[in-house]
């Protein structure tokens, strides 16, 4: 954990299987009451509260499944998850621990590897407007909206999108480089404005055959309420945060790094 100026404050969990132990996190987020949760690989969430020494590990929720992306619409905590049996991709968890809904769908095919693969992603809560954002995470490229009953409100696709192939097989899937790169979703971040960020890297096959990482991210800003999208064209970094006049950026080229940007009418710095 870091202040906004940089300065470290706390490391939070270690490698492990014991409580406040992770094996693989995968999402943070910060609760409304000010607690934070921690999902694991190993299907929990992990809850840590602040105590007399920075945040400490208070309990666990065993769930079904491991959540990819989660988000607050109020007190409501929803998360990104995939199951083999389930084709559901948002799901609604309770204050303690138990899935009260699940809603959605990207992709239903009888293999369901293939739902599991498409269904993962990454989301965001509108409170205003009672919406859950999804964005999948590979092989299709588009933005989903639903209402926090699950109807479906509108859908954005990106154009140009490039994807693996993925073939259908009677005992599973198989998986052919592109060869004119792979878009993989990277960002997915709704700002204190009227703004929605979905974000993507493109990695070319001259990069996955040297195994090197995207330098470039393609970024779209997305009207909330319409679904209306604006491409915003290349940058070096992916948007993590938009607070007011703040916005956070994450970069690994040449090294990974994380810039605080303050907009003005008049001008950016960093």
């Amino acid at each position: 954990l870091f202040s906004i100026a940089g300065r470290h404050l706390q490391t939070v969990g270690r490698k492990g299987e014991g409580p406040g132990e992770f094996r693989a996190p995968q999402a943070v987020i910060r609760s409304p009451t000010g607690d934070l949760l921690i999902s694991d690989i190993r299907r929990n969430i992990q809850i840590f509260r602040t105590g007399a020494r920075g945040f400490e590990h208070r309990q666990t929720w065993q769930l079904p499944f491991s959540p990819r992306s989660m988000c607050f619409v109020g007190r409501r905590l929803f998360v990104n998850a995939t199951m083999l049996d389930n084709s559901s991709i948002i799901h609604e968890i309770s204050d303690n621990g138990t899935v009260v809904r699940s809603f959605g769908s990207v992709y239903r095919s009888p293999n369901p590897l293939v739902n599991y693969e498409t269904g993962q992603g990454r989301i965001a809560c509108d409170a205003r407007r009672q919406l859950v954002y999804f964005m999948a995470g590979g092989l299709i490229g588009e933005v989903r909206a639903f209402r926090l009953t699950g109807e479906l409100v509108w859908r954005v696709q990106v154009t140009d999108y490039r994807t693996n192939v993925v073939t259908d097989l009677p005992d599973g899937l198989r998986v052919e480089g592109s060869p004119l790169g792979a878009h993989a979703a990277v960002g997915l971040v709704l700002g204190d404005g009227n703004e929605l960020f979905a974000m993507w890297t493109l990695v070319t096959s001259e990069q996955m055959q040297r195994k090197e990482s995207p330098t470039r991210t393609q970024r779209v800003l997305i009207e909330p309420s319409s679904g209306r999208a604006v491409s915003l064209g290349g940058h070096a970094g992916v948007v993590s945060d938009v607070r007011g006049p703040i916005r956070l950026e994450l970069s690994e080229d040449p090294l990974p790094s994380i810039s605080v940007f303050r907009t003005s009418t008049s001008r950016r710095s960093p």
